[in-house]
């Protein structure tokens, strides 16, 4: 028998970095994945695993991780009802999380120190 391998399909507009970790990402996903997925211009962004859960609970379109680990990655349907205030909010907080796991020598090289 011949194995056959299946990969989602997604496209990553832009991937946002600090310290060559990435904190988020806005994709477009294809009409194959799973419908709550399907044709919505997404954000996926880290985030601490129980602040994911509240969020998931707050927020209907605010959905696990797609195609990312869903403990620490969340996903926000752009065109859904999440504030933008909270997007941004999400951004700052992913990009806190990725930086404080940095060692101290690439937070200083960061900051020009």
């Amino acid at each position: 028998h011949k194995a056959i391998r299946r990969q989602r399909q997604m496209c990553i507009r832009d991937s946002y970095m600090v310290g060559g970790k990435m904190f988020a990402a806005l994709l477009t996903t294809a009409d194959d994945c799973a419908p709550e997925y399907q044709n919505h211009p997404m954000l996926t962004v880290k985030v601490a695993p129980e602040e994911g859960n509240f969020l998931q609970r707050q927020y209907p379109d605010i959905l696990p991780g797609y195609y990312m680990d869903k403990q620490h990655w969340i996903s926000v349907r752009l065109d859904g009802a999440v504030p933008q205030e909270e997007v941004m909010r999400l951004c700052k907080s992913g990009y806190a999380l990725i930086f404080a796991k940095l060692t101290k020598k690439m937070q200083k090289e960061i900051f020009g120190e």
